[in-house]
């Protein structure tokens, strides 16, 4: 993966600057999870394209590609989402490298999303998700 990754540098700069949601993610192998974002690409070329727009597509390609090309075994996906993007980051469980990094628009508010998770915890389910603001963590749901 190239070492300047402007994706990967908005996102810094999204987590640095502003409010945003941070999920700690899974980790899995390699083959499963490129395998399931490179379904999930497909779908949303083929069967949700109104969905998507071409800037998300295009991204989200470069980041299977990426994965493809690794040379990880396994792989811990993390997202973060602010009030313009999500992003969903891949990194190299052994070497704790970016493998990929592709970006969404988000459907809803940090404030919708905030609701929801405080929903989700009212309904005895947990949620790992942690709320940032400029880089401190200002709330974890428990």
């Amino acid at each position: 993966m190239e070492k300047n990754n402007s994706i990967a540098q908005e996102c810094l700069n999204e987590m640095l600057s502003r409010q945003v949601l941070f999920n700690p993610g899974f980790e899995q192998e390699k083959e499963q999870l490129t395998s399931l974002y490179d379904l999930r690409l497909n779908m949303a070329k083929d069967i949700n394209k109104d969905k998507f727009k071409e800037d998300e597509i295009s991204n989200w390609e470069s980041a299977v590609e990426n994965l493809k090309k690794s040379a990880a075994k396994k792989l811990v996906l993390n997202w973060v989402t602010s009030e313009f993007k999500h992003f969903m980051i891949f990194w190299d469980y052994d070497s704790e490298r970016l493998a990929g990094i592709f970006y969404l628009y988000p459907k809803s508010s940090i404030k919708e999303q905030e609701e929801y998770n405080s929903d989700i915890i009212k309904r005895g389910f947990s949620v790992s998700s942690l709320k940032y603001d400029s880089g401190q963590m200002i709330k974890k749901w428990k």
